[in-house]
């Protein structure tokens, strides 16, 4: 089945998220760690929300982890013909530490803002740095300049981290003027 705009944006941003979280060397997630029957702390990668904050997140997570939140999308426009959509994602960055112990709460931190750091700056080099003329990543733009990055923890078994908000657009647009193209879904007039 070929993909819809909108399934291949979410899927896009899934797969480019997960291909950072197995290329960072210090995350180096195996994506074969996804399957149902892998080993507890292996899979370094996985989808999560604010829900899993408080009932605990996906078991087999190993740390440090790059946890993704599916983005979210509102609009802006100046007239019903102009409408802007306007996705907003997110990505967590968490690192077990000890129970009680300062000094490893703060290692853990520590290397959860490096790493977020990484992450961010490979997203300007790919499109901003020298090579940006042939950017191939899920975002036609990503808005640097809408960043919020805040310290987050502890959460569920002891992890501490850094949580990352941006703006960003997609490559392919929703357009709401389906019609006009001859590509209504529905097959009944109601």
């Amino acid at each position: 089945k070929k993909l819809t705009m909108p399934e291949s944006n979410v899927t896009r941003y899934i797969d480019y998220f997960r291909k950072i979280a197995q290329y960072h060397p210090l995350i180096a997630h195996d994506p074969a760690s996804e399957t149902a029957d892998s080993e507890p702390g292996k899979k370094k990668f996985a989808r999560w929300s604010a829900d899993d904050l408080a009932t605990g997140i996906r078991n087999k997570v190993g740390y440090p982890a790059l946890m993704i939140e599916l983005f979210e999308t509102s609009t802006a426009g100046a007239t019903v013909n102009d409408i802007k959509i306007r996705p907003r994602g997110a990505f967590t960055i968490l690192e077990h530490a000890i129970a009680g112990n300062i000094n490893d709460e703060e290692r853990a931190y520590s290397l959860a803002y490096v790493i977020a750091m990484d992450i961010l700056c490979k997203i300007w080099e790919q499109h901003y740095g020298k090579n940006a003329d042939k950017c191939t990543t899920v975002f036609k733009s990503f808005r640097f300049e809408s960043l919020k990055i805040d310290p987050i923890g502890p959460v569920n078994e002891n992890e501490f981290g850094y949580r990352v908000e941006f703006d960003f657009e997609h490559w392919d647009n929703i357009s709401f003027n389906r019609y006009a193209s001859g590509t209504d879904p529905f097959t009944n007039d109601f």
